[in-house]
């Protein structure tokens, strides 16, 4: 292209006299980083601001949202939800994970819903517009980075401010308040019914009911590093290999005998297999004594007893200590 025609644009408006006046894309993303950088300041978040403002638009770059933008009066272009609307908001949601990985989830909803609000990551009802469902269109990024943006808008600086109070981490909390039954049908009258073919083992919610609290972590992410030990059940053929490589079968198959989950049975975990030897998110800078931490149950009498270790977040790593540690407190 040539001229006019070589400029990228992020919309066109007219004047007084119905003349266009096209607004460069790169004039536009360096403008509204500039506005957003000085409003965020106050609250000390400009330069996380200032990325949200150069990627928002990032997927107006593409070729279709060009093509629409041309082939339209020009503004109309910029709303996604006009006919024939071309998606120009993931691109920017998507080039944000693929540069700050976990904690660019922050920048994503930002980009992502800024015409129409900030997106669900899952919904029931439209799930094509969560946010989870969107960032798998990288086909997106693909074709607006095939415009090589300028290097000071693609690879502007990551943010180094951390809003808020000072020991506040990138972490979204919810709170849940639950109905439990707070006994326990006992093992010995388990045991006094089998023997005796009868027994009272009934257990009434609404006679032993009680409420529960928690403060939790949302969409937080765990990066797991675990090694085999062969105890001394292990056979003469028996290998760290073949039990390593059946491990990595099930796991990049998404297979398990138990679904995983964190704390309680209720908060069910997502899991998938991390090659070794590709790319890992990287770890959160923060350390922190995390307290007295529940490590298992251990099953030697009748009744479970529960073993803790004290737990060290040191930037971003927990490290879990070996059963028969010292470390265990039994």
């Amino acid at each position: 292209m040539s001229g006019e025609s070589a400029i990228l644009l992020a919309h066109v408006r007219q004047d007084a006299t119905g003349q266009p006046l096209p607004h460069p894309l790169d004039e536009h993303l360096r403008g509204v980083a500039a506005l957003a950088e000085s409003f965020a300041a106050a609250f000390g978040a400009g330069d996380w601001a200032k990325l949200a403002g150069l990627w928002h638009d990032l997927g107006k770059y593409g070729a279709a949202f060009q093509r629409r933008v041309r082939s339209v009066s020009g503004y109309d272009a910029h709303i996604e939800t006009a006919p024939g609307r071309v998606d120009h908001s993931t691109a920017g949601a998507l080039h944000a994970m693929a540069r700050m990985k976990g904690v660019g989830r922050v920048l994503a909803y930002l980009i992502a819903g800024h015409h129409a609000g900030l997106p669900d990551w899952l919904s029931a009802e439209k799930p094509a517009s969560s946010l989870a469902q969107r960032l798998k269109q990288a086909d997106l990024l693909t074709e607006a980075l095939a415009q090589s943006p300028p290097a000071d808008i693609l690879d502007a600086p990551s943010p180094t401010s951390n809003p808020g109070q000072r020991d506040c981490t990138l972490w979204s909390w919810t709170s849940v308040r639950r109905n439990e039954v707070a006994g326990v049908i006992s093992v010995d009258n388990v045991k006094t019914a089998t023997n005796r073919g009868k027994g009272a083992l009934g257990l009434y919610a609404d006679e032993d009911r009680q409420q529960q609290a928690a403060l939790l972590l949302r969409e937080v992410d765990y990066l797991i590093h675990a090694r085999f030990e062969l105890t001394d059940r292990a056979g003469p053929d028996d290998t760290l290999a073949e039990y390593a490589a059946m491990f990595r079968r099930r796991a990049e198959k998404g297979q398990c005998f138990n679904q995983p989950y964190l704390g309680c049975r209720e908060f069910s975990a997502a899991f998938a297999w991390v090659d070794p030897a590709g790319s890992w998110p990287e770890s959160i800078a923060d350390s922190r004594d995390l307290g007295w931490m529940l490590y298992d149950l251990e099953y030697r009498s009748s009744e479970p007893t529960p073993c803790f270790f004290r737990a060290q977040l040191d930037n971003g790593t927990v490290r879990v200590p070996a059963w028969n540690s010292e470390e265990i407190v039994r």
